[in-house]
Parts: C-alpha cells; structure tokens; sequence
C-alpha cells in the first residue's frame, strides 16, 4: 500500500460528496431552506468523516516526502469546518453543505498537485529494493559472497546495488565534483534517456564501506556532503525531488538516522552484510526480536 493508494480512496469520497451534492440540490439552487434534510443527514455527516480520514491519512504518512505540506492543508480544512457557524453559514443549510463540499473540493486538488510528485510514487520503491536486498543478503549465501567480495571498494559495494536498483525500476546515481549526475557503473552522465527508456525513476545515492573502527555517524556525514554537491535540477516526472539515499554497507547491523535539510530527506540506509536472523540477533544482544 502506498499514499497514493490511500488518498485514492479519499479522492473517491470527495468526488462522490460533490456528485450527491449536485444531484440532491441541483434543482434547488435557488433556495436556502433544506426541506428534507439532505444536508443535516447526509452531506454534512459525509464531510465530517472525510475530513477525519484526511487527519488519518497525514497520520499515516507523516513522514513521506511532501507531507508537511497536506497536513497544513488538512489542518486549513479542520479550521475552517470549525468556522462555519462563525461565517453567517448554517451548517445545516444548503449553503452551508455547499461550503463544507467546496473546501474539500479545493482541498483535494491541492493534495492532489502535491501528490503528483515524483517521491510519493517511487519512494516505496527505492524502500522495497533495499529491504528486498537487506533480506536477501540474510538467506541468499552466493549474494552475500559477492557483496563480501566487493566489501573494499565502495566503487564495487554502489555497482552491486545500482544493479540492484535498476532490478526494481530505480537507476541510481551519484554526483561527481561538478554537481552532475554520474552513473555509478559506467562513471559517464545520467539523462532523461537512461530513465525513460527502463521505465525507471532516478534516485541520488551515495554509498560508504563501515569497517571495524569507523565511525557510522561521521560516515554518514561525508555521504550527505557528497550528495549536498549535487547542482542539478531535477528532471520533471522522473527524479526524486526531495529525497536523497544515504548508503552504509557494512559488516554486522550499525544505527543510522535520517535527516532533514530544508525540503530535503536524507534518508539512510544499512545494508548489513552478514546481519543475522531477528532471533539469532536477540539472543546475541538481549534486545525483543
């Protein structure tokens, strides 16, 4: 399930709210009174639970790319169905039906431009791959061979998960001095082109080796100023706007945190080489599996 499948269910109900509005009191638009309580029964009581499912759905995605930006719509909704008995509108009216529909009408659109961005599509992606790979390290022993093979060389550990990626519709890649898109196999520049024709989306990574004695806060530091470097705007429809992965390959499980810059998630990500089961690791570290 993705915030996209849960906000077309929302879209769904606002839709249906304004047709039942237009078909109930399209003849009576010249009337204040609602004689058979159409608004009192049924569009208000609708709108009501609209405007909770939209409280539940920030709720749920509080922290997706752009959902700073629908809570303070929702948040514009709940103030001003709180108004309305302040705005000479009776809620129970037909005006007043009207203007509880057209603020989540409006509400709607504007979630629904925010939604449009690339992020809340593929960030579920980029997620899948990485626990995909993460799981698979734990049971597949010929990947764990080669990823442990790879494990000096970051330049083999980011060609190994570009692979990866590009498997789940991701093409990865990273920003070299410049500030340029570079493709993290062939080292040359990452356009339009190489995403349209995969049907992939393009995700800035950085990828860090934590070996024995490194510290994977300041690693994750030097990750998130090498991505810092990257100039480039981001192409329309294609790449991730405001989310940047964070990569830390290492041996056994290290703690990671994201981090907010402006509009900007740098989210990290460890994938564990030889990370073992849940109830082998809770056994080990005392730790609920």
């Amino acid at each position: 399930m993705t915030p996209l499948d849960d906000w077309a269910k929302i879209r769904a109900r606002v839709e249906a709210l304004k047709e039942t509005q237009r078909i109930v009191f399209g003849t009576f638009s010249d009337r204040r009174s609602d004689d058979i309580g159409a608004a009192q029964n049924v569009i208000l009581p609708e709108a009501d639970a609209i405007l909770k499912a939209m409280k539940e759905f920030t709720a749920q995605w509080a922290t997706s790319p752009g959902s700073l930006g629908i809570q303070d719509i929702v948040g514009e909704v709940a103030r001003a169905f709180a108004k309305r008995s302040q705005q000479n509108v009776a809620p129970s009216t037909v005006p007043g039906a009207a203007y509880s529909t057209a603020i989540l009408v409006n509400a709607a659109a504007r979630i629904d431009f925010l939604l449009d961005a690339v992020d809340f599509r593929a960030v579920p992606i980029v997620e899948r791959a990485f626990a995909h790979l993460q799981r698979s390290l734990i049971v597949d022993t010929a990947l764990r061979d080669r990823w442990q093979a790879a494990f000096h060389s970051e330049t083999e550990c980011e060609a190994l998960g570009a692979i990866h990626l590009l498997a789940h519709g991701i093409w990865a890649f990273k920003a070299n001095a410049e500030g340029e898109r570079t493709d993290l196999l062939l080292s040359g520049t990452v356009g339009p082109a190489d995403a349209r024709s995969t049907g992939s989306y393009l995700a800035l990574t950085e990828w860090k080796v934590v070996r024995d004695g490194d510290d994977p806060k300041k690693k994750r530091g030097e990750a998130r100023e090498q991505a810092q470097r990257y100039a480039q705007s981001a192409l329309a429809g294609l790449e991730l706007e405001r989310t940047r992965y964070l990569i830390l390959v290492s041996k056994k499980q290290v703690a990671v945190q994201d981090e907010v810059v402006g509009q900007i998630t740098f989210r990290a990500i460890n994938i564990a080489i030889e990370r073992e089961l849940p109830s082998v690791e809770a056994r080990t570290t005392g730790s609920p599996q």
